[in-house]
């Protein structure tokens, strides 16, 4: 009897241990959650300096000068002729003689010779 007594308690006991372990395991698991949720926090909170790609930003202000200048070029030989025109007559009205190109004549390899205009 004194066996089976014995034998009981020891049953009781190992639940009881078995129940005392499980609900630290479960309480140690909620833990690290907790721990690992305010680390997280901490991170999100701390502001970290930014890596700055500067090799990137140099290549882009690159493309960005080269587009640029393509425009530019393009505007010019659009343009090129009529702005000649203006500042011609701007040193025509000074009182000084303008050098242009004369299409027509082929007194040069281009087909454009040089001649000089004297304003009235």
């Amino acid at each position: 009897m004194m066996k089976q007594r014995l034998s009981l308690w020891n049953d009781r006991l190992r639940v009881a241990l078995f129940n005392l372990i499980a609900a630290i395991a479960h309480l140690c698991q909620r833990l690290i959650e907790w721990a690992q949720v305010q680390i997280t926090r901490a991170r999100m909170s701390v502001v970290l300096p930014v890596r700055r790609a500067e090799g990137q930003g140099l290549v882009e202000y690159a493309l960005i000068l080269v587009l640029v200048a393509v425009v530019v070029i393009a505007i010019l030989t659009v343009l090129g002729p009529q702005v000649g025109n203006v500042f011609s007559k701007v040193n025509c009205h000074l009182g000084g003689s303008v050098t242009t190109s004369q299409p027509g004549n082929s007194g040069n390899a281009g087909g454009n010779s040089p001649t000089t205009v004297v304003c009235n």
